[in-house]
């Protein structure tokens, strides 16, 4: 046997040490008391030597093993730590799951105690630490609470600016930490088509305004869409704080776009046609407004007839009214092409007035009713054949009924006059049968018919008080015919013609 192939098994007193040598080396040592172990070459644990369950290469350290490794224990008591540390490279930790299992990395800790994962740099620290008291999961660089996550609920804090996206400098969403900001984009989408329940977005301010800006960039429209299911509502409503509340709805069911408070329709829209009914009054401009410039409002139709309906209800009257300033028009315009007909209260004359835009046709003045009457007027339902004509041009009258003045109920002495300036003037009676001439005079009064040339007259009477019919001068009784009996009185002569019979 060769001397050199031997080994030494040694207890060295000097430093109570157990020791196995090869004679050159120091293969193995163990120390009295703590038990502390050196081993010069790897070491291989397992039934196996080709296929050794743990083993420790001596050369760099490398350590492989096939089971599970514990440090400390259930009944182990004091802090335990294991470290894995580089003096001048990296260091790591790797976890590898085999045949499509996980991988997990499990750091517990006693109840209401913290598990923490430390990531540290010189001496700045982040802690990742499920904080068992509060019972959520927490994120700190060792004085400020960075994130938390609660258990179950899920809600999340986050101390700072919250930027999610690709590039840093260009997110596709911030959420800043000092004024609460918040930028994105792409579209925002809050619940989803799989998510039940309810769901609202709320902006909210304290102590000032809150608004909502839609924005679209270049020549692109922009749009608020509210979208609900077949026959449902779709609703904005501007609501003040124990005030009024004014809803604008789409009603599904009735297809009606409509404006209305918490009680009434104030205004109902239908699509297509564009049929519009309002609740109360429609102004267009005023005072509440308060805008300056002519105002307008048009009805018109592209291919049929344009119309405007006032109709009252529960037997209460109806009024087109137009109102305009002192000594100013209020003035209803009927056009077709470019012929106009006016109808205008004519402020500075008081008047109504017709006109077709260069000539009064027609004015009435208020109070006294006075008419003017440019062309000829017709009465009647047949134009071709009216019951009353006046022309414009002679003056003249014509009638097929009766004519009165005054009546029954009228107050006041009446008269007709036929007059002319430079001709004769005649009343013709003129009948088909018979035509008369008739007078009637209360009981006891005069039915009378005067003759009058220059200062001189002949008078015809009924002289009711006497029951006489009477021709006088003005003066004198020339004659009288008393009824019933015929007596027969003149005051002159008599004279016969033919005969040469004359009387005294």
């Amino acid at each position: 046997m060769c001397i050199r192939d031997r080994f030494i098994l040694l207890n060295e007193g000097s430093t109570k040490r157990f020791k196995i040598t090869d004679g050159a080396h120091e293969l193995l040592s163990v120390t009295k008391g703590d038990g502390n172990t050196y081993i010069r070459g790897s070491l291989r644990i397992g039934r196996d030597e080709a296929n050794p369950v743990f083993v420790t290469e001596s050369v760099h350290g490398h350590t492989t093993m096939r089971g599970d490794m514990v440090l400390g224990g259930a009944y182990i008591p004091g802090p335990r730590a294991m470290t894995i540390r580089s003096q001048d490279d990296t260091a790591s930790i790797h976890l590898i799951a085999g045949n499509e299992s996980d991988a997990e990395l499990s750091i517990m800790a006693s109840q209401d105690q913290d598990a923490v994962i430390t990531l540290a740099e010189g001496s700045n620290r982040f802690h990742i630490l499920n904080d068992g008291s509060a019972d959520k999961l927490m994120i700190t660089d060792g004085t400020h609470e960075l994130l938390g996550t609660r258990r179950g609920s899920g809600d999340t804090y986050i101390r700072g600016q919250l930027k999610i996206g690709r590039d840093p400098a260009n997110p596709m969403f911030v959420a800043e930490s000092q004024n609460g900001d918040v930028g994105m984009q792409g579209d925002l989408t809050i619940g989803g088509r799989s998510i039940r329940g309810a769901r609202s977005a709320t902006i909210r301010s304290k102590d000032a305004a809150a608004m909502l800006h839609i924005q679209s960039g270049g020549p692109n429209d922009a749009g608020l869409k509210i979208t609900t299911p077949h026959n449902r509502n779709a609703s904005i409503t501007l609501k003040e704080t124990n005030g009024t509340a004014f809803h604008i709805v789409n009603k599904g069911m009735r297809d009606r776009l409509v404006i209305a408070d918490n009680e009434h329709d104030l205004a109902v829209f239908t699509p297509v046609v564009g049929d519009v009914k309002y609740r109360g009054d429609f102004t267009v401009g005023g005072g509440l407004i308060g805008s300056a410039g002519p105002k307008a409002m048009t009805i018109r139709s592209l291919d049929s007839a344009a119309s405007l309906n006032l109709i009252s209800g529960n037997r209460s009257n109806v009024e087109l009214k137009l109102s305009a300033p002192d000594n100013k028009d209020s003035i209803i315009t009927l056009a077709e092409g470019s012929n106009r007909f006016h109808i205008l209260n004519h402020g500075s004359a008081d008047k109504l007035m017709i006109t077709d835009g260069s000539t009064e046709l027609m004015g009435i003045y208020r109070g006294s009713g006075d008419t003017y009457v440019r062309g000829q007027l017709k009465i009647g339902r047949d134009p071709a054949n009216p019951m009353f004509v006046a022309e414009s041009q002679n003056g003249d009258v014509g009638m097929q009924g009766d004519l009165t003045i005054g009546g029954r109920s009228i107050r006041g002495a009446r008269s007709a006059t036929i007059q002319s300036s430079d001709s004769d003037a005649s009343l013709d009676l003129i009948a088909a049968t018979d035509a008369s001439l008739t007078l009637n005079a209360a009981a006891d009064n005069l039915a009378t018919i005067t003759m009058n040339e220059g200062n001189h007259s002949f008078v015809m009477q009924n002289r009711g008080f006497d029951d006489q019919f009477v021709l006088t001068d003005g003066e004198h009784t020339l004659m009288s015919i008393n009824r019933t009996s015929g007596n027969t009185h003149f005051r002159g002569q008599i004279t016969v013609s033919y005969t040469h019979l004359t009387l005294p």
